[in-house]
């Protein structure tokens, strides 16, 4: 998931700049609104949708809007698309990390969650590294949309995963 949101980041400013000659503070709005979003969602809504659906649904919910998000981004033409697309894409990032780290944090006993955890944030950050170099590559190699691309097939992967442990598991409340 990092992988693909973190190149999602980094190649973003490109994009619009080249898609619709977005300058630095036309960027910069773009991005306090994003984090705005994402503040908000985290800081307002995470808890209480975790109450009502559960983490694992939760996060199935985020990685959907994300995918949505992503695809829609690699599809903009216009400025309005671009807008609706980081819409869900800024509001199913928020939801997908915090039930993450919940669900990482839940899976194994108070005396492991520690390690657990610290790995667990250990590969997030391998994740951002690996996520910008990639998707720049595929950006100047293959075209704007291939990152978006990329990132949306890469993002099915924990969809399914989660889908299968919502078939298996009672959702941890």
């Amino acid at each position: 998931y990092l992988v693909g949101f973190s190149g999602m980041e980094f190649t973003l400013a490109f994009l619009v700049n080249q898609r619709f000659g977005w300058g630095s503070e036309h960027i910069a709005a773009m991005f306090v609104a994003i984090g705005l979003v994402l503040a908000l969602v985290q800081g307002g809504l995470s808890r209480p949708m975790s109450r009502r659906w559960g983490p694992h649904l939760t996060s199935q919910i985020g990685f959907c809007l994300v995918f949505v998000g992503l695809v829609g981004i690699a599809l903009a033409l216009q400025e309005w698309q671009l807008m609706l697309a980081l819409l869900p894409l800024s509001v199913g990032a928020a939801m997908v990390m915090p039930m993450l780290s919940t669900l990482v944090s839940l899976a194994v006993g108070p005396d492991q969650q520690g390690e657990v955890l610290g790995c667990f944030r250990s590969l997030g950050s391998l994740a951002r590294a690996i996520g910008p170099l990639a998707a720049a590559i595929l950006y100047w190699k293959i075209g704007p949309a291939a990152p978006y691309w990329a990132s949306a097939v890469i993002l099915a992967i924990p969809f399914l995963l989660f889908s299968g442990a919502l078939a298996r598991k009672p959702q941890i409340q």
